[in-house]
C-alpha cells in the first residue's frame, strides 16, 4: 500500500509525466489517449497475460506508452508504481475496483462517460450509479450534463480533418452482413465497397474513408456515437444513416447528411441523389466536425482535467 505520506514528499520532485491507472475501454479512445499524451504512461489492468479482447489492435496499435499489468492486485506490481490518478468507464463492471483502488492507493477517478444521447435509455435505473460515483470527477463524451444532472467536463472526441474532394463514386460500407447488402443492391446503382474494420489499418481505414463519396451506417445503436460516423463527416463522405437520436444530434437532415428511417426511405432518397447538392452537403458535415470535434480542444482539456486531478492527491 502506497502511504499518502509518500504521494505528499514525491509531489516536490513531481514530473510533467503522468501514471495513469486506465481501465480499458476500446480500443480507439485508449489509443487517441496515448497518441495525444506521450508523455504520459498508462497501464491497463488486465485478468489474465494476454491482450485485452474487444481491442481491435490492427486498426488501434498498441503504443509505447500503454502497458498491461495481468492479474491485478495490490500485492503485485500496482503497489510498485506511484500512480497518479485512476481513469475507468464502466459504473457497472470497472467503478468498484478502481473505486477499490483508489482508496488504497489515495488517489482519485476520474469517470469517463461514453453515451452521447439520453432520451433512448432509463435515467431511472441509472439514478443508483450515477449517485454512486457523483463524487468522482466525471468527463462526459458529450454535452449530456444536464439530463444527468451532474456535474463535470465535456471534452469530445479529437477528430482530424480528414476532408478530401477528389473521391471515387462508391458507397462505403462496414461490418454490414451480406444479406443486407443483397437487399439494398439491386435498388442502388453505385458500386458498393464493404470491409470488416476489423480487418483494417488506420491507413486503410482512412484512406477509405477519403476516397469514398458515400458512408452508409445502418446501424440500429441508439445512445453512444460511431466514430466511423464522425470520421466519415470530417472525411467530407456524405453519411446516409438510419435515424436515431444520436444521429439526429449530429446530421442535420438533407443539410450535412442524410437520416433514413427504413430501406424503402434509402430507395426513394437515392433515386433523388443526382439532384441533391452533395459538394455542400459534405462541406457542411466537415465544417460540424471541425467546429465540434476539434483536436487541439481535446488534447488542452484533458491536459487540464489529468493535471487538476493529478494534483489533488498531493500537497501542493
Amino acid at each position: 500500500m502506497i502511504s499518502p505520506i509518500n504521494n505528499i514528499a514525491r509531489s516536490a520532485s513531481k514530473q510533467k509525466s503522468l501514471n495513469i491507472l486506465s481501465f480499458i475501454y476500446d480500443g480507439y479512445f485508449d489509443t487517441l489517449l496515448c497518441e495525444t499524451f506521450p508523455q504520459h504512461n498508462f497501464y491497463a489492468p488486465i485478468s489474465d497475460n494476454n491482450k485485452p479482447t474487444g481491442w481491435n489492435f490492427k486498426l488501434c496499435p498498441q503504443l509505447p506508452n500503454m502497458h498491461y499489468i495481468p492479474t491485478i492486485s495490490t500485492t503485485n506490481i500496482i503497489s510498485k508504481i506511484d500512480f497518479d490518478l485512476i481513469i475507468c468507464h464502466d459504473r457497472t463492471s470497472q467503478y468498484d475496483m478502481a473505486r477499490h483502488f483508489a482508496n488504497t492507493l489515495h488517489i482519485n477517478i476520474i469517470i469517463v462517460e461514453h453515451i452521447a444521447n439520453t432520451k433512448s435509455i432509463d435515467l431511472i435505473g441509472m439514478i443508483p450509479l450515477l449517485k454512486k460515483t457523483k463524487n468522482d470527477t466525471n468527463v462526459f463524451m458529450e454535452n449530456i450534463i444536464e439530463q444527468f444532472k451532474l456535474s463535470g467536463t465535456v471534452i469530445r472526441y479529437g477528430i482530424p480533418n480528414l476532408y478530401c474532394q477528389k473521391k471515387k463514386n462508391q458507397i462505403l460500407l462496414l461490418n454490414i452482413d451480406q444479406q443486407t447488402i443483397d437487399t439494398i443492391t439491386p435498388h442502388i446503382n453505385t458500386p458498393i465497397v464493404s470491409h470488416d474494420i476489423y480487418d483494417l489499418t488506420s491507413e486503410q481505414y482512412y484512406s477509405l474513408l477519403k476516397e469514398s463519396k458515400f458512408y452508409f451506417n445502418l446501424s440500429a445503436e441508439t445512445n453512444r456515437i460511431q466514430l466511423p460516423v464522425l470520421h466519415a463527416m470530417s472525411a467530407g463522405c456524405i453519411v446516409v444513416s438510419m435515424s436515431s437520436p444520436v444521429i439526429s444530434d449530429l446530421i442535420n437532415h438533407m443539410e450535412s447528411g442524410i437520416i433514413i428511417e427504413n430501406m424503402d426511405d434509402l430507395i426513394n432518397i437515392w433515386n433523388d441523389i443526382d439532384t441533391t447538392d452533395i459538394v455542400k452537403m459534405a462541406t457542411s458535415a466537415n465544417k460540424y466536425i471541425m467546429d465540434n470535434y476539434d483536436p487541439k480542444i481535446f488534447k488542452q482539456k484533458w491536459q487540464d482535467t489529468l493535471v487538476k486531478i493529478a494534483n489533488k492527491t498531493y500537497i501542493i
